[in-house]
């Protein structure tokens, strides 16, 4: 009887912490939820805790990643350097035709008339200051937008697409839509390059990762209301341009988030189809940001 009693006992237990647990996470959901429910978009959420525990919102819908691609793009560039033994120190020419100045583009400010850099450099204009001639250029290393999407795969990256380069973006706006994710895959996909995840960590992943952690974009997105003093935070953005109808094509951001206790998580915020201002969606993604920081801190 008594023994019967202690199981009995320990189930209860259980299941109460299984309540705990479950409430816990409806409380996360609904909190965000809300702040979706406060604008007239279409917002999709992904957050990986410790690489195990998961929660989606929207995730049956396809985000435009917009230069959020330019992480999937960088792994696999790093990818075929690792794999033919070339340096990060590899100098590449680019010549002024690869420069375009119909977009956005740093590079092309600084050197108009064409340079010689290092793929490292290329990548830090990429993924740090968000170029999109950088990035073209790197899809001419990496083999195309179907190389990439073979890489994707390969390493178990299967709810995204990419179709198309900047450059083909910036002539239809619309095939941005074919550069598609789902939220969760946004998050995995940091979850594989931060943790080693099936593609290992060397040189390569790491330099890709000290890029990410000193993003000089979206300072008003997921770092903008945490305490940066005290977290490890990397991150990129994307963001579309505003359609006819008035509606902004995307404002995105994806990040990885260290805490001082030793836990970590990945976000992805996806916003599309928004009849808000850039300054609210920006908002936005930092609410959310915060909200979750604040059910995990």
């Amino acid at each position: 009887m008594k023994k019967d009693y202690s199981i009995n006992r320990y189930i209860f237990i259980l299941l109460l912490l299984f309540m705990k647990i479950s409430i816990y996470g409806q409380t996360l959901e609904e909190m965000i939820n809300r702040k979706i429910r406060e604008v007239k978009a279409d917002v999709g959420v992904a957050i990986i805790i410790n690489s195990k525990d998961t929660l989606a919102i929207n995730n049956e819908h396809n985000y435009p990643m917009l230069s959020t691609y330019k992480v999937h793009q960088a792994m696999k560039v790093v990818d075929y350097l690792r794999e033919k033994s070339v340096p990060l120190t590899k100098e590449i020419e680019i010549p002024a035709s690869q420069l375009k100045s119909n977009t956005y583009s740093p590079l092309q400010q600084k050197y108009p008339s064409g340079v010689t850099l290092p793929v490292s450099e290329i990548l830090r204009y990429s993924l740090q200051l968000s170029d999109n001639n950088a990035c073209d250029i790197l899809f001419s290393i990496a083999g195309g937008p179907m190389v990439v999407n073979r890489y994707l795969e390969s390493i178990g990256v299967h709810d995204c697409n990419v179709a198309y380069t900047e450059d083909e973006m910036r002539q239809d706006i619309n095939r941005a839509y074919d550069n598609w994710t789902t939220p969760l895959e946004g998050a995995r996909v940091l979850e594989k390059l931060f943790c080693g995840i099936e593609i290992g960590d060397d040189q390569y992943s790491s330099f890709i990762k000290e890029i990410l952690y000193n993003s000089k974009t979206g300072e008003k997105r997921i770092p903008c209301l945490l305490p940066k003093d005290i977290l490890k935070i990397a991150h990129k953005t994307g963001t579309g341009p505003k359609k006819e109808d008035g509606s902004i094509l995307g404002v995105n951001d994806i990040g990885f988030i260290e805490l001082p206790n030793g836990k970590h998580y990945s976000i992805a915020i996806f916003i599309k189809d928004s009849y808000e201002d850039m300054q609210r969606n920006e908002l936005l993604i930092a609410e959310i940001s915060e909200i979750v920081f604040n059910s995990l801190k």
